[in-house]
């Protein structure tokens, strides 16, 4: 199974995906359990309902979690944090986790897969 991941030149977003997604991509690991990197088509219609529902431009969605509504996004203004923030709860954005690098969200939803 691959994951292409979504091009935001498609949406006027100048947007450079941190090394290490691409990484992760690269080599496959796209499915960690309960956190997955979302396919192009996922992302579209996170991109879409990030802007509808709380007019944030500036989150880049990239992963989910499966047993609830959690989004990882990249802030375009700052391409390597991730924030971690709940689907249904755009209008109130509040990260419910903030990772200064792509490789410390990866290590937290290794860990999370791991207690699961």
């Amino acid at each position: 199974m691959s994951v292409e991941i979504l091009n935001t030149d498609d949406f006027g977003v100048t947007f450079n995906y941190p090394d290490a997604l691409e990484r992760l991509v690269a080599l496959k690991l796209i499915n960690f359990d309960l956190w997955y990197l979302m396919s192009k088509e996922q992302s579209i219609v996170i991109l879409k309902q990030l802007k509808m529902n709380c007019n944030r431009k500036d989150l880049i969605p990239f992963a989910r979690r499966g047993d609830n509504e959690d989004i990882a996004c990249f802030e375009i203004q700052n391409n390597e944090k991730v924030v971690v923030l709940k689907n249904c709860e755009y209008l109130g954005y509040r990260p419910r986790q903030v990772f200064d690098s792509v490789w410390d969200w990866f290590r937290d939803a290794i860990e999370v897969m791991i207690a699961f």
